[in-house]
């Protein structure tokens, strides 16, 4: 923790705060503060962080969408599941672009979202998220299959 904040404060005082470069700085931080169940000093690490990516690199590249979704996860960690909910769903619908359906960041960032929507009451809408990620890991096996090949043939007896 203390190196992640030593390379924050050497990023903020070479570039500035609001520079790539601090907010990269700022997502190690996150996680580690994440990671240690203090969920209010990740978020607004995460929230400091994210309108400089959305800035620099676009509110739909894939560094500034992991960020949206570290950001859901410390809100859905912290019981804020209303807040995570649009940040999953954004997420999801960006990464599914990049990446397709079934990689399995996406299939991750589904799965919280049917958290999120769970633990607001929304049972129904959750076992559907479940069930899609079952048939996009159905379709992702398969794909994922070897080409079945001819059938095989008894070899002829003598």
């Amino acid at each position: 923790r203390v190196a992640a904040r030593q390379a924050v404060e050497l990023a903020e005082a070479t570039s500035g705060k609001d520079h790539i470069r601090a907010a990269r700085a700022r997502v190690p931080l996150a996680v580690v503060l994440r990671r240690a169940g203090r969920h209010a000093e990740a978020e607004a690490a995460y929230r400091e962080s994210l309108p400089v990516f959305e800035k620099a690199l676009g509110p739909s590249s894939a560094p500034t969408l992991v960020v949206v979704l570290g950001l859901a996860q410390v809100l859905l960690a912290a019981g804020k599941c209303g807040d995570a909910e649009p940040l999953l769903r954004r997420a999801v619908a960006g990464l599914e672009g990049d990446l397709g359906g079934s990689h399995a960041k996406v299939l991750a960032a589904l799965g919280l979202l049917g958290q999120a929507v769970r633990r607001q009451g929304r049972a129904d809408e959750a076992a559907q998220i479940a069930a899609d990620i079952d048939a996009r890991n159905g379709a992702a096996a398969q794909a994922d299959a070897p080409p079945a090949g001819p059938p095989a043939t008894a070899a002829p007896s003598s």
